[in-house]
């Protein structure tokens, strides 16, 4: 299966439609709020990590154009799983905080994408079409012992972990159109949890573990909406005429931060749980994307466009001014010295 046809379930368009992935930077907080990882450049890729104080680049050298995507922190601080290509296909790696200690994680001629650290720190989820279908495996932290977790002729992707690591949210159309199903971490027990004609991807577990938010299209628009894992008490969360995406659970999970797209750009929200009090924080911006949460959940981080840069900012969500931080600058980062890897000399994980 091509990388095209593993990948359909991995973003939407505001029809609801699939589309494409893109490589975007998608800034991701280390679970302790120390540093921000995010993807900068195009014919080559800087892993860029941040903070309010410094800039750690560590640039990812390789052929074709492609970028590195995705980074993920694990729940120690100290790795970070990307997706990059090599020999022709997209596989997933892990380095060290400072970018050493790198190795492949997947060695397969099919794409592997969408990596996903379980909460421990012990195993990652992933999709990969390797057994000719897009499925979600879940190997150990270190690559070893792949095991495909589902086993459908329809297509499974988005694995999210529970907080307590027992169990897997995912998206899959196995049942003729696309919904929600949770699972067992082993793969058991798989259940559908949303019921709708249309499309229902991305599911976000809450921080205590008893709903999942999903952007849904079932009222047309792309909108977000939660449900308890039991799959009762749906509650509408947004419905804008916007494509709502990109959902970030406040650690409290009180809130919801999303991302809003419209004609006129797209920007930042954050809501109540319960759908109110809707509030933009990126009026300034023309393009805010992929906003995710201090720990302390007084802050988020978010992608902006200002003069043709693309930077890492961050809002203090609770002050009365709503005071927005650059904590990235790109003349700063183009001029400082970037320690290269090269990802074709880096070593093959555990077979």
């Amino acid at each position: 299966m091509t990388l095209t046809a593993c990948a359909l379930l991995l973003a939407c368009s505001a029809s609801g439609e699939f589309a494409p992935p893109t490589a975007t930077p998608l800034p991701s907080a280390t679970p302790t709020g120390a540093q921000i990882a995010y993807v900068s450049g195009e014919s080559t890729s800087t892993i860029r990590l941040v903070n309010e104080f410094a800039l750690n680049d560590v640039s990812i050298s390789q052929p074709g154009g492609v970028r590195s995507t995705y980074p993920r922190w694990s729940p120690d601080d100290e790795q970070i799983a990307f997706v990059a290509p090599r020999d022709g296909q997209l596989e997933i790696f892990v380095m060290a905080s400072d970018g050493t200690l790198l190795r492949r994680l997947t060695n397969d001629p099919e794409a592997d994408l969408l990596p996903a650290w379980s909460p421990d720190g012990s195993q990652i989820a992933f999709i990969s079409s390797r057994d000719g279908n897009s499925e979600i495996y879940v190997m150990n932290a270190d690559g070893s012992q792949p095991t495909r977790l589902t086993n459908d002729p329809a297509l499974a992707a988005y694995p999210t972990w529970s907080p307590d690591g027992s169990q897997i949210a995912f998206a899959s159309d196995r049942a003729g159109n696309r919904g929600i199903y949770l699972m067992n971490a082993d793969g058991s027990d798989v259940r559908r949890l949303t019921e709708s004609p249309q499309l229902d991807v991305s599911p976000k577990w809450s921080p205590d573990g008893t709903r999942i938010a999903f952007v849904s299209f079932r009222s047309g628009n792309g909108d977000i909406y939660t449900v308890g894992v039991d799959g009762e008490n749906l509650v509408p969360v947004t419905s804008a005429e916007t494509l709502e995406r990109a959902i970030a659970w406040s650690p409290d999970g009180s809130r919801i931060a999303y991302e809003a797209v419209s004609e006129d750009g797209t920007s930042i929200h954050i809501v109540n749980a319960d759908g109110s009090e809707d509030e933009t924080l990126t009026d300034e911006f023309s393009v805010a994307t992929d906003p995710d949460w201090s720990p302390d959940g007084t802050r988020i981080a978010f992608m902006a466009e200002v003069d043709g840069n693309r930077d890492v900012y961050t809002i203090e969500v609770f002050l009365d001014d709503g005071s927005i931080v650059g904590v990235t600058s790109q003349a700063e980062a183009d001029a400082a010295a970037t320690p290269e890897i090269d990802l074709s000399s880096c070593p093959d994980a555990v077979s």
